[in-house]
């Protein structure tokens, strides 16, 4: 049973007020359907870029159906969160407390959500590589 408020307004007339009471059908339709609304997904907290430093340097293996080796690294970010970063291209020379910049950015065929960005601080491509 739903819980019944009584108030005096100005007049000195007595008002019920329910508390708990349902909508009725043409205030439902009047109003629409109603969602709950879920702010925004910011990965690196609205920032384009992260600084961070790699833990430790992996090698995943992508989804079905492709197989081949995925250059990874675990970076600790400035602001103290740790993930998997993608490193794009042929070859790298990253190695454990190198400094990296990170972007929001994922490869389709693996579960990392970041992108490491090249040549921006320790990442030094090779010379004749074959990457322009």
């Amino acid at each position: 049973m739903a819980q019944v408020l009584l108030f005096e307004n100005r007049a000195g007339s007595r008002k019920a007020q329910h508390m708990f009471g349902m909508a009725s059908l043409a205030q439902m339709h009047r109003s629409g359907p109603h969602f709950k609304t879920r702010p925004p997904r910011q990965p690196l907290g609205g920032k384009p870029f992260a600084k961070g430093v790699v833990l430790k340097t992996l090698i995943k293996k992508p989804k079905k159906p492709n197989s081949a080796n995925r250059k990874c690294v675990l970076v600790r970010l400035s602001t103290g969160k740790e993930m998997v970063a993608y490193v794009p291209g042929i070859g790298h020379n990253l190695q454990e407390h190198n400094i990296v910049l990170c972007r929001v950015g994922r490869s389709q065929d693996l579960p990392a959500k970041y992108c490491v960005q090249r040549e921006s601080t320790n990442d030094v491509r090779k010379e004749g590589s074959g990457e322009g």
